[in-house]
């Protein structure tokens, strides 16, 4: 497991490490919420061999009324990581666990205030796309935070968060691989695209 909390890449900006969640103390109502909720689950011991990460869109105040808090894992066992998740949390409201067709194990249940989905793959969680969409998305929030007004707007409207980014910055292709391309752009590539992003934005307020 890498022991860093945020590396300086060759793009020279900050990138979170997303299997901390101690940043989330000082954030919005929110965020705090996260937080006190994924202690109260004691969710990053329990699931510790499987290195998890707190991946949701709370974690960069894009998230809406009923976003859930996503936590990702690397299912080097699926028989320990399903028993682990099952002994865990089996007992929770509306628990329930199945399996994708491209062979993730998903875990889902209800607590107070969120929905929480728990996702195993057989990839480190590094190089899963729902953490580097979340890195792509703190970078251009980083750039030009008045996005995340528009973004949440959009998501409110029933756009998924990366459509709505791919939206915003004219970005061609299916969404969710095109997202991937700003993961290691150039501080200057990201200023340009939100500068054009931006403009859509003043064409959407204007609409």
């Amino acid at each position: 497991m890498l022991a860093f909390s945020r590396i300086i890449g060759q793009t020279g900006c900050r990138i979170m490490n997303w299997r901390e969640i101690a940043y989330l103390q000082k954030g919005t109502v929110r965020q705090r919420a996260a937080h006190d909720t994924l202690v109260d689950l004691d969710i990053l011991a329990r699931l510790r061999p499987f290195d998890p990460a707190l991946v949701s869109t709370v974690c960069v105040d894009l998230d809406v009324p009923g976003s859930d808090l996503d936590v990702i894992c690397e299912m080097r066992d699926e028989s320990e990581f399903r028993a682990t998740v099952e002994n865990g949390y089996g007992a929770r409201r509306d628990f329930r666990m199945w399996q994708r067709d491209d062979g993730a194990v998903v875990a889902q249940f209800e607590t107070e205030a969120f929905p929480v989905e728990i996702f195993g793959k057989e990839r480190p969680v590094q190089d899963q796309m729902a953490w580097r969409h979340l890195t792509a998305m703190k970078r251009l929030l980083n750039v030009e935070p008045r996005l995340r007004e528009t973004v949440r707007a959009m998501k409110k409207e029933g756009v998924g968060t990366e459509p709505a980014f791919a939206k915003l910055l004219d970005l061609d292709g299916d969404p969710y691989e095109a997202m991937l391309s700003l993961e290691t752009a150039t501080k200057e590539e990201l200023a340009d695209v939100c500068g054009r992003a931006m403009k859509n934005v003043t064409q959407r307020a204007g609409a």
